[in-house]
């Protein structure tokens, strides 16, 4: 230990209290700086894209499901037979978000919904 001690490196000067604390308050504000520039970049990346209609991915809604082909009109009311008789069809699968649990199958729609 009376090796360490003496070593030039230990005998050096060293920074006082106010010092290490001035320095690191500086950097801290340079990162919080450098991070809020990103989050407002972030924030008008998705404002651009929002006003553009999500054309980042062609148009087109990014959350597609099952429903029962293109005759379903909103508020059109349906019949028991209407729904049975109709096929339900996939729309084109989009990959967007990343954080949800994904599940791909052979299987048609109406045997898994």
């Amino acid at each position: 230990m009376a090796e360490v001690k003496a070593h030039p490196w230990m005998a050096g000067p060293t920074e006082t209290l106010e010092g290490v604390q001035s320095e690191f308050g500086k950097r801290k504000q340079a990162i919080d700086a450098e991070n809020e520039a990103k989050r407002k970049q972030k924030e008008a990346e998705r404002a651009s894209k929002a006003a553009s209609g999500g054309a980042a991915h062609g148009g087109r809604r990014a959350y597609k499901g099952a429903h029962r082909g293109d005759a379903d009109e909103e508020g059109a009311e349906l019949t028991s037979t209407d729904i049975l008789s109709k096929k339900r069809v996939l729309d084109e699968y989009v990959g967007i978000v990343s954080k949800n649990t994904e599940f791909f199958t052979k299987a048609e729609p109406d045997v898994i919904l």
